[in-house]
């Protein structure tokens, strides 16, 4: 098996930016038995690759896992699904493979100190079918009713993501089992042959997008997806959703896009004071969650009857407006004193963050699918970690349901 390792080219907004593949080749040798209508197959019920499979580390690597019988030497043969009961006791019908994954740094993929890096594991399988003495696989169209016999599941538990550099393996299973022939021709065809399996998995970090549902999510979880905050005790889960604490504390998600919408449904306690912001195009000076600079959008319930904002952070301190809209401006929403339920309701808050130039960037603003306006400003990014991320108000409680980045 081979590791193959390619580069894209880098981008202001990430240090680097990379798909990286390696192709695991299982062969399975169908051999004939004497029980029941099917065959014996594959020995061994589960079988772990050789130590820990590594991406990155090296241009060139080689590995082979190998599913043979008297592999294990445990004697297991895998039957059709449901003809258990019709077979020897030594039979399975199922075979799991268990792969550990590490992405290690290399002089191809590589982080700034300070830096963290995400990339989806995005994995495909594909397999042929080879007859006894021949070196030729089927031909897949006319032999379908035999390429259908072979069924490959990837577990839900999968991961789906993985973090540069962090040593704590990533797992991914897939169970194996075959189908019953229909006729005794596709009988006669798979008895005698032998099923490669090619699974292929890369790690692209240019669409690792967020898509997360507070509704349905705890704590430990959420912190898998490399959050940062000024102070994490004031964030809790309830049944609504992910709330702050009336703190005006912040919590920050890691993006690895340089374009993006941002959506987020969020809703405010009753009052007439406080509000929630979004934060975008944001980085943490030194790592520091206390000391962030971006721009954040404001709900701002308290600020005159009701405004939206857009303001300046510096090194964690809120600069005056550089954009505003008020109720009265088109009446897209109402004064706080007219309809008090409105400030209250849920609302789906959109940012879109484009490239104007390469000096430039522009950020328009939605609520509730409404356009409310735009504005631009100088793009000071440079080889830095992105967040997004929610802050809260002091003299308010604030629930956020989702966050979705792409």
């Amino acid at each position: 098996m081979k590791f193959e390792t390619f580069t894209k080219s880098q981008t202001h907004r990430l240090l680097r930016r990379y798909v990286i593949a390696f192709l695991i080749v299982l062969s399975f040798v169908v051999t004939a038995s004497t029980f029941a209508y099917w065959v014996g197959s594959v020995e061994a019920s589960n079988v772990d690759a050789e130590g820990v499979l590594t991406i990155g580390y090296g241009l060139d690597a080689e590995t082979e896992v190998s599913i043979r019988p008297n592999y294990l030497g445990n004697g297991s043969y895998l039957v059709p699904v449901n003809q258990i009961d019709n077979s020897t006791s030594e039979a399975v019908d199922s075979i799991t493979l268990d792969y550990s994954l590490v992405w290690i740094e290399s002089s191809n993929t590589s982080q700034v100190d300070g830096e963290t890096i995400f990339g989806l594991i995005d994995s495909s399988v594909s397999y042929e079918i080879i007859l006894e003495g021949e070196t030729e696989a089927l031909d897949i169209q006319t032999h379908q009713s035999i390429y259908n016999l072979v069924n490959i599941e990837a577990s839900m538990m999968n991961t789906e993501k993985i973090q540069l550099n962090n040593l704590e393996v990533s797992k991914l299973q897939f169970t194996i089992s075959l189908d019953e022939p229909d006729s005794q021709t596709d009988y006669v065809f798979i008895q005698s042959s032998t099923i490669n399996i090619y699974f292929t998995f890369s790690i692209n970090t240019e669409i690792y997008d967020l898509n997360l549902d507070f509704t349905n999510m705890t704590m430990t979880e959420l912190m898998t997806y490399n959050i940062d905050s000024s102070s994490i005790t004031q964030w809790n889960f309830t049944e609504d959703g992910l709330e702050n604490n009336m703190a005006n504390t912040r919590i920050f998600f890691p993006i690895t896009v340089d374009e993006y919408t941002l959506t987020v449904n969020v809703s405010l306690s009753e009052g007439t004071s406080g509000g929630y912001g979004i934060l975008f195009d944001t980085v943490l000076n030194d790592g520091n969650a206390s000391s962030d600079t971006g721009y954040i959008f404001q709900f701002d319930r308290g600020y005159a009857s009701g405004e939206m904002i857009v303001r300046p952070r510096v090194y964690g301190s809120e600069r005056n407006p550089s954009w505003s809209h008020k109720s009265t401006d088109n009446y897209l929403f109402p004064n706080k004193n007219e309809d008090s339920s409105w400030w209250t309701a849920t609302h789906e808050i959109k940012i879109q963050v484009i490239n104007i130039d390469s000096e430039t960037r522009e950020a328009s603003f939605y609520i509730d699918d409404a356009y409310l306006g735009s504005f631009t400003y100088e793009d000071t990014i440079t080889d830095e970690q992105v967040y997004v991320g929610f802050r809260g108000w002091g003299s308010s409680y604030s629930t956020y349901y989702d966050l979705k980045v792409e």
